[in-house]
């Protein structure tokens, strides 16, 4: 079984980003965590989406 959630560090291991980027990309709205008592997850399928739909490079 594949893994399905993320805590934040892994996420932003997975994503290739810092902990400010992060953050921010959450403000913006286009990553969402889940919390699980007070710990911050992230789902695999919201990391995934998250960089599908990030704008495609130019060259």
């Amino acid at each position: 079984m594949h893994k399905q959630a993320y805590t934040v560090t892994e996420t932003m291991r997975e994503i290739g980003i810092g902990r400010s980027k992060l953050y921010a990309e959450i403000k913006a709205g286009n990553i969402t965590p889940r919390k699980i008592g007070r710990k911050t997850i992230f789902l695999a399928r919201d990391i995934e989406n998250y960089l599908n739909n990030l704008p495609k490079a130019n060259g």
